[in-house]
């Protein structure tokens, strides 16, 4: 299984929505989870990715990524990103990040709305490989790297001259050993000697140039080496044989080393494999043992208090001597494990009897038959003691340069059996955990394998479909619900197929007939290798909310039926006194006016004749203030006139009484039912209320023109303009009517801060082919 959750997998792609319902579980992965817009703008950052980058996830939402880490621009990061997006194919990727000299894996999503990121660091894991690598090529180099002896054999006279290095090799001054074929054929194993010979009689016989042949050589002081022995045959005129010219290697490291790393990949395959840690660090001592014939190999670890050691491997230790030291603290003279424990470097006891660090230990030791013990600290990646790996002999001595490098090895690659050890069990741990936190998430979520049968499922899951105390694990879901139909089995074959879909509200039919309305969203969950494994369905039963929308709704839209139909008599009725007004009110006060030039003609010049003009100057006032009372509650260029040429008569009247300047751009084609003209002449009105009162503007631009089967009007200001948090409280009486009128005929009405950066932009936008709620 990969070792990031499942269902946190499952929803990488997920739609902001989708997001919403699952940041419970999206915060709690180990991952880092991103989602980007089409514009390379964050979407959602979840907790671990804001660690990683040092932010908080409100620093990054809406900002562009390549603006926040410039320095990614050009990486390979950046170019499978924008591969991702162009392509629409899923990816997953790894690879270094040198501005932060860093490894991570990516695995990228992208959609047709942006690109969601799951990444997690892999420096550690990174490093441990580069370091086996290491370790690999060192041992390659000590190979090739290894002394040579030269010899060169004449045929003719059977004498051979050994160099001075030839005879070193097997503990021989250059003096001690005398130039006749019988020097060398006298030291070959016996059984490896006919082989040996029958190789030279063949190379000679056989018109090759070239003779090669390992075989073990016999030491001075009574041991065997390895050898392999390299030699070019020189020929006469005639092709026969006259000398052969070579050299010997002592092959016997190499041996040892080829043996190492034979045993070192057996034990990482068995740790692959996933076998328990003990048993493969036991195999591994055993490897080293058979390297080493002489030593006795051993693997304590450090406990999880830091400051004990346990017993974990030691096959050929007497199991008094590893009761002895299970348990025992570490510390400056805790034995040579403990202390290179506690040091954090190699320790290297070449005599127990007399090293003061086993003076606690040496009483154990003697029984146990050890003289000398050799032990190198296991340090991971970041150089946290995990444990020692060390070897002992029944007899003091002191290790060679290739046998501290041996040690060194065997160290490095326990640190790895017991990190990724470590790991695993932390991966299993996190994969439990993960199983519960979906057992007792607040949503209805289950993950199925291929064939659709239940891995794991949340108990919101088991309520919200009725299936209380029911057993899934390992069911089919089509069993479970048999009432599932085709289209319902499409979607799951499509997500495992390697889509992710989604629906905010759709129809579940059971089988007794009942309607349950979900919302869902159905994804891939992969495997370690990338492979899809199955699916992961989260939903939530949003029938009691729907039902409840529906309500509100209906609620609402008899509301603006109320509404509308009280603005038609609202609008009507000003109409008839603004009709009234001018008619039967202007003919009154008219008559008055004649009557009374009729009774000025016939006063006497005088204070009477005065009194009666200044009369006929207020029947004069009265008549223009009923005319403009009349006009503002219903002007009659509207009706005469239509739209446009209203709003030319309501600029020219506003900007007479406020003084604010006012621009036009009206679009002269057009044509407005009265209805909707009646709506955006009113609307005009309210905000030219506003402006006056409340902008503190020197300039206002009114525009009204037809935009993509809508009536627009716009009226913007150059005043003081309005901030977010008062964006958010617009609740006033105005303008709520004027966007109940606009409601009303299904249009939208939005208030915004000025494109200029000052000022206040309002926009209302009627479609010109709706009816108006409560209309005809």
């Amino acid at each position: 299984m990969d070792g990031r959750p499942l269902a946190t997998r499952a929803a990488a792609d997920a739609s902001p929505l989708t997001l919403d319902a699952l940041s419970g579980l999206l915060e709690r992965v180990e991952d880092g989870v991103v989602v980007l817009d089409r514009d390379w703008r964050y979407r959602y950052v979840n907790r671990a990715a804001a660690l990683f980058f040092g932010r908080t996830p409100s620093d990054l939402i809406g900002r562009h990524i390549w603006t926040e880490f410039p320095e990614g621009i050009g990486q390979p990061f950046h170019l499978a990103y924008e591969r991702a997006m162009e392509t629409q194919q899923q990816a997953s990727f790894e690879d270094y990040y040198a501005p932060w000299d860093r490894w991570f894996e990516n695995r990228l999503y992208p959609a047709r709305d942006g690109l969601a990121i799951f990444f997690s660091e892999i420096t550690a894991r990174k490093k441990s490989e580069l370091h086996l690598r290491d370790t690999i090529d060192r041992l390659n180099l000590v190979l090739e790297g290894t002394q040579t002896g030269l010899w060169d054999w004449d045929l003719g006279t059977n004498k051979v001259r050994y160099s001075r290095e030839w005879k070193s090799q097997i503990g021989y001054r250059e003096d001690e050993i005398g130039d006749d074929f019988e020097e060398w054929r006298c030291r070959v194993h016996p059984d490896d000697l006919g082989d040996a010979v029958g190789h030279v009689q063949a190379s000679l016989h056989a018109g090759s140039a070239d003779f090669e042949n390992e075989f073990r050589f016999r030491h001075r002081d009574g041991s065997y080496l390895w050898v392999l022995a390299r030699a070019h045959i020189v020929r006469d005129d005639h092709g026969a044989p006259v000398r052969m010219v070579g050299y010997h290697i002592d092959n016997t490291q190499r041996k040892a080393y080829r043996l190492l790393l034979e045993g070192q990949n057996r034990v990482l395959a068995l740790a692959a494999a996933g076998a328990p840690p003990g048993r493969v660090l036991e195999e591994f001592a055993s490897v080293v043992e058979s390297v080493m014939p002489d030593a006795v190999a051993s693997v304590l670890l450090l406990d999880e208090d830091g400051r004990h050691v346990r017993h974990s491997a030691a096959p050929s230790l007497p199991p008094a001597f590893v009761a002895a030291i299970d348990g025992q603290p570490i510390g400056p003279r805790a034995g040579s494990c403990g202390t290179a424990m506690y040091r954090r470097e190699a320790v290297i006891v070449t005599d127990i009897a007399s090293d003061p660090l086993w003076t606690d230990y040496r009483g154990a030791a003697e029984a146990a038959g050890l003289r000398a013990c050799w032990s190198q600290p296991i340090l991971d990646d970041q150089r946290t003691v995990l444990g020692s790996f060390a070897v002992y002999f029944r007899a003091p001595r002191r290790p060679t340069a290739a046998e501290e490098r041996i040690i060194a090895s065997a160290s490095s690659v326990a640190a790895v059996v017991i990190s990724s050890a470590r790991k695993t069990e932390s991966l299993a741990a996190s994969e439990r955990q993960l199983r519960q936190v979906i057992s007792e998430a607040p949503l209805a979520i289950a993950m199925f394998d291929r064939e659709m049968r239940y891995l794991v499922h949340s108990e919101r899951w088991l309520a919200d479909y009725g299936l209380e105390n029911a057993s899934l694990a390992g069911r089919s879901h089509y069993d479970v619900f048999p009432e599932i139909d085709e289209r319902w089995k499409s979607v799951h074959r499509r997500a495992i197929g390697g889509e992710a879909l989604s629906a905010d509200s759709d129809p579940f039919v059971r089988a007794d007939g009942r309607v349950q309305w979900v919302r869902w969203d159905t994804r891939p969950w992969r495997d370690a290798s990338g492979r899809i494994g199955g699916i992961i369905i989260a939903s939530e039963d949003v029938t009691v909310r729907l039902e409840a929308a529906r309500q509100q709704e209906a609620a609402n839209r008899q509301l603006r039926l109320l509404a509308a139909g009280l603005e038609r008599a609202r609008e009507a009725e000003r109409t008839r006194i603004a009709r009234e007004l001018h008619d039967e009110l202007g003919q009154v006060l008219t008559g008055i006016k004649m009557d009374l030039a009729w009774v000025r003609g016939r006063l006497p010049d005088g204070e009477l004749q005065g009194r009666v003009q200044a009369l006929m100057a207020l029947v004069d006032d009265a008549v223009r203030a009923g005319r403009r009372i009349a006009s503002e509650l219903r002007p009659g260029v509207l009706d005469d006139l239509g739209l446009g040429a209203a709003l030319r008569w309501q600029g020219r009247e506003f900007e007479r009484r406020s003084g604010i300047a006012v621009s036009l751009v009206i679009d002269e084609d057009l044509t407005v039912d009265a209805g909707r003209s009646t709506a955006i002449f009113r609307v005009v009105q309210e905000a030219l209320t506003n402006v006056a009162r409340h902008a503190g503007a020197s300039a206002v631009h009114l525009a009204l023109r037809q935009e993509s089967g809508d009536l627009l009007v716009e009226v913007e200001d150059d005043g003081v303009g309005i901030g977010t948090d008062a964006l958010r409280g617009l609740h006033s009486l105005g303008l709520l009517g004027m966007r109940e009128r606009v409601a009303t005929w299904g249009g939208t009405l939005e208030i915004a801060p000025g494109r200029t950066g000052r000022g206040t932009v309002l926009r209302a936008r009627l479609p010109l082919t709706a009816t108006q709620e409560g209309g005809a």
